[in-house]
């Protein structure tokens, strides 16, 4: 069969390919890499070439490239090194009422034996919610309790050593405008050369498309059948 002659081709790198999207559009010449940044939008029916082929070639029947196009997925790391987190946060008890004063209308002996007025103070005391204790807390902690930590593997993630909290997404107080900037919502949209460029959507037009701006400043107007989200 025309999926055969991968076999002995070993460096997909160094050819120039052609591809025949689903939506039956040839495009190319494209690199390799290139392909592999629109392969998220291909299926098994869809069309491969190159010089060294003798016929387009159905994905589905090209095992090893559908490998190397496949994104390798990054493992989180095997065990997280030992957290610490605060002390044990302990319920203060609430206080008793004192003891009325033998004396009526509020009225309590002074030292010298006689009587005299003396108003009690209102007891405001209460035990605090956990939530407004955690709030407390994390007043009084840099960055809200959280730390930047380094697996074995090199992968970053975070711990918050008031909730006990692990994750992978940075938090708020570690992220730049840049940071806040990335978190649009993208897309991807169609592009004569690279086939689709991801774009970050700016504002939405009346007909259901998208004003966009891409990764390296252009800006866009794509039609809503045209446009693809980022996954």
């Amino acid at each position: 069969g025309p999926g055969r002659g991968y076999l002995w081709m070993s460096n997909y790198e160094s050819l120039e390919w052609y591809y025949v999207g689903l939506d039956d559009e040839q495009r190319g010449p494209v690199s390799f890499a290139q392909l592999k940044k629109v392969y998220k939008d291909l299926d098994d029916s869809c069309l491969l070439w190159h010089a060294q082929m003798s016929a387009w070639t159905e994905l589905g029947q090209l095992p090893d490239v559908k490998k190397a196009l496949s994104p390798t997925k990054k493992k989180p790391p095997r065990k997280l090194p030992p957290k610490k987190g605060p002390p044990k946060f302990n319920k203060p008890a609430a206080s008793k009422p004192a003891a009325k004063s033998a004396l009526s209308g509020g009225l309590a002996k002074s030292g010298n034996g006689g009587n005299s007025l003396r108003v009690r103070e209102p007891d405001h005391s209460r035990s605090l919610s956990a939530s407004e204790e955690f709030q407390r807390i994390a007043a009084e902690v840099p960055n809200e309790g959280w730390r930047r930590l380094v697996a074995a593997d090199g992968t970053v993630y975070y711990h918050n050593t008031i909730s006990d909290e692990t994750t992978y997404d940075t938090p708020a107080v570690f992220q730049t405008d840049d940071d806040k900037v990335r978190d649009g919502e993208w897309i991807w949209v169609p592009d004569n050369e690279e086939g689709f460029l991801k774009a970050k959507i700016v504002s939405r037009m009346g007909n259901g498309g998208f004003q966009v701006e891409t990764e390296d400043g252009q800006s866009k107007n794509v039609g809503p059948k045209k446009a693809k989200n980022c996954e």
